[in-house]
C-alpha cells in the first residue's frame, strides 16, 4: 500500500473509549435534559445531512440547533432568510444550550491520555517523511495538547469548521484541504466501521481501523497497527 498522508480519528482513537464515553456521561449528569436531546440530534443530523447541501451561512453550532429543534428543513434555505432564522430566540437558546454541552466536555479533556504508543508512532511517520492529521466530530479544543501530541501533528479539523459529521464524505474532503493533501495513498485510521472505515473509503481514502469491525486492515490493538504500519511504511 502506498502511503503518502496519514490522518487520524481523535475521540476512541487516539485516547481510549472509556475515557470518552466517561467524559459523555459526566456532560449527561450536569446537563440531562440538554444532553439527552443532544444524543438524538446527532444521529438525526447524520441521517438529514445525507446528499444535502446546507445554508453556508450557519454555523455549526446553529445547524446542530436546528436539528435539535426539529426545524432541519431550515438547513436548506437561502442566505437571506437564513439571517431571519438565526436572529430566532428558540435557535439562540438551542446555541446556547449547545454551548454548555461543548464546554463541559472540554474541561473533562484536560484528563484524557494517549493510548501507549500513540507518541512514538506519530514520530515514525513524521521522520518517513510523511504528514500526521487529525480529525475529530467534536470541538478539536485543546485535545492535541492534553495529549501531548500537538507538536507531533502537521494538521488539525473538526466537524465545527466542516459543517458535516462523519461519515459524510465532506469531513474527508475539509480534512484535505486543511492538509493540502490529495491522491491515492491517504490513509484514515479510526475505531468505528461505519464514521471511519467506512466513511474514509467512500471519500476515496485507505482506511485501518483500530478496535472491533470488518474490513481489511482491522487491528485489535494499537500495538498490532503500529507494528503493520511499520511494516507498510518500509515497501
Amino acid at each position: 500500500m502506498k502511503i503518502s498522508s496519514i490522518c487520524f480519528d481523535i475521540d476512541g482513537t487516539l485516547y481510549a473509549a472509556s475515557r470518552m464515553k466517561s467524559n459523555l456521561v459526566r456532560c449527561w449528569l450536569r446537563h440531562p435534559l440538554i444532553f439527552t436531546r443532544y444524543q438524538k440530534m446527532r444521529k438525526d443530523f447524520r441521517v438529514f445531512q445525507a446528499g444535502r447541501d446546507f445554508c453556508s451561512s450557519y454555523s455549526m453550532a446553529e445547524r446542530e440547533a436546528l436539528v435539535m429543534l426539529g426545524r432541519q428543513d431550515e438547513l436548506l434555505c437561502t442566505a437571506a432568510e437564513a439571517s431571519e432564522v438565526k436572529a430566532d430566540p428558540f435557535v439562540r437558546r438551542a446555541v446556547s444550550d449547545l454551548r454548555k454541552v461543548y464546554e463541559t466536555m472540554s474541561r473533562e479533556m484536560v484528563k484524557i491520555v494517549p493510548r501507549p504508543g500513540v507518541a512514538e508512532t506519530f514520530a515514525m511517520i513524521r521522520n518517513c517523511g510523511l504528514s500526521v492529521g487529525v480529525f475529530s466530530d467534536f470541538p478539536i479544543g485543546g485535545k492535541l495538547e492534553a495529549l501531548g501530541l500537538d507538536s507531533l501533528v502537521d494538521f488539525k479539523a473538526d466537524s465545527m469548521g466542516c459543517g458535516y459529521l462523519k461519515p459524510d464524505k465532506r469531513c474527508f474532503d475539509y480534512l484535505c484541504e486543511c492538509g493540502n493533501i490529495e491522491g491515492d495513498g491517504l490513509l484514515y485510521v479510526g475505531d468505528s466501521f461505519t464514521k471511519d472505515y467506512l466513511g474514509a473509503r467512500n471519500a476515496g481514502w485507505n482506511a485501518a481501523l483500530v478496535g472491533k469491525g470488518r474490513g481489511q486492515q482491522v487491528f485489535s490493538s494499537w500495538c498490532d497497527f503500529d507494528r503493520w504500519l511499520s511494516a507498510a511504511l518500509e515497501e
